[in-house]
């Protein structure tokens, strides 16, 4: 199921930047280097990221957008990678940042801001299965040291 695309898998994430509302899909090739960012565009293999802003947050000077992500094609680095694509790399991600946002993001958590919360899949019955799990409490602290603009609840991420 999950090589051919029949399993959803739903992810939240904080990256920097606000994605507009209208930002809902990224579609974009992704090639795979050995111990290096994948590469985005080109002769990659096709892979596409469905994304939904759910909250924004202000650190300082910095901009951070909540989002729920869904995928299906699972392309290595394929969030990572599509949300440096479009400008808005996860936050605390050392590979798809510059070092000094990099640096900046210590104060967030200390692991990439990207964590699988749902998992859909169809049973040897035959039956739907949704697997749900909580976010981690790096990440719950993360949310809410930031400062919030917004008043759309961050505790509902699957994509409807």
């Amino acid at each position: 199921q999950l090589s051919g695309g029949d399993m959803a898998r739903d992810y939240a994430i904080l990256c920097h930047g606000w994605i507009a509302p209208s930002v809902r899909k990224v579609r974009a090739s992704v090639q795979s280097r050995v111990n290096k960012q994948t590469e985005v565009g080109g002769q990659g293999r096709a892979s596409a990221t469905h994304l939904r802003a759910r909250k924004h947050f202000w650190k300082q000077e910095y901009a951070f957008s909540l989002a729920s992500i869904r995928i299906k094609t699972g392309r290595c680095h394929q969030i990572r990678s599509h949300l440096s694509h479009v400008g808005h790399p996860v936050a605390r991600d050392g590979m798809y940042t510059a070092p000094t946002t990099f640096d900046f993001d210590i104060f967030l958590c200390d692991r990439n801001c990207l964590h699988r919360f749902c998992l859909v899949f169809e049973g040897a019955d035959r039956i739907l299965y949704r697997v749900i799990e909580n976010l981690p409490p790096v990440d719950r602290k993360s949310t809410s040291e930031l400062q919030s603009p917004s008043i759309i609840s961050y505790a509902v991420f699957c994509l409807k």
